[in-house]
């Protein structure tokens, strides 16, 4: 009888062992999906702000290549690349056929390699200019970046009813608008659509990532007015 009572008592000792084991690795499963979970975020966060510095920086480096290829092409401005070619090379003439002055960055032409025009979502930055900067007819910018959701302020006019010589877009995370590799489409939201409409206006907005609304905006723009000689 004694034998039966130590029987069962060992019985239950290994089953409330059994049962707390079970419950342990419960919480430390628990544990390391919570974990987990806040790696993937904080990873998904990281690589969502370098992004957008690689995108920052290759907007600059762009902007002063044109810079200076301007300082030393008598001050005419190239044309975009073709977005179909892949070549680098602006085209000829971006002045006969309307839609030409849209386009990518001609990196081989401003001396950059290809990775420098691509931002940090891997897409093409767009690149836009005045055609007639581009074979010297006129030395009057066109372009124009208005500033906020309803604003009609020029960003490219300080005063004097400035334009724009040209004007630069990463379209950002979504990458709606953006010319080969991995353009994606054209956007449905009114602010992004101002920057792929092939048009001499576009926009800058504040950072909106809620896509339910129509306000949706995550372009970043970089433009520099005309430097006269």
């Amino acid at each position: 009888m004694v034998a039966v009572q130590v029987l069962k008592n060992k019985n239950r000792s290994l089953s409330d062992e059994s049962g707390f084991t079970m419950t342990a690795l419960l919480f430390l499963m628990l544990i390391s999906v919570i974990l987990a979970t806040g790696v993937i975020v904080s990873y998904k966060t990281d690589s969502k702000l370098e992004a957008v510095k690689k995108s920052g920086l290759s907007m600059k480096n762009i902007k002063d290549a044109l810079i200076v290829y301007q300082a030393s092409h008598s001050f005419l401005m190239p044309c975009p690349a073709a977005p179909s070619t892949g070549n680098g090379l602006s085209r000829t003439d971006c002045i006969t056929v309307a839609g030409d002055e849209f386009g990518v960055v001609p990196w081989r032409t401003i001396g950059l390699k290809k990775n420098d025009v691509i931002d940090g979502f891997g897409r093409y930055i767009t690149y836009a200019v005045t055609p007639e900067l581009t074979d010297g007819s006129s030395t009057e910018g066109k372009l124009q970046v208005l500033d906020g959701v309803l604003g009609t302020a020029d960003l490219c006019n300080t005063g004097n009813n400035e334009k724009c010589a040209f004007v630069l877009v990463s379209h950002g995370r979504n990458g709606l608008g953006a010319f080969i590799p991995f353009g994606i489409g054209v956007p449905t939201k009114h602010l992004e659509i101002e920057n792929t409409d092939s048009d001499y206006i576009f926009r800058r907005a504040p950072l909106n990532e809620n896509e339910s609304s129509n306000d949706y905006f995550d372009d970043k723009l970089v433009w520099d007015r005309l430097k006269s000689p």
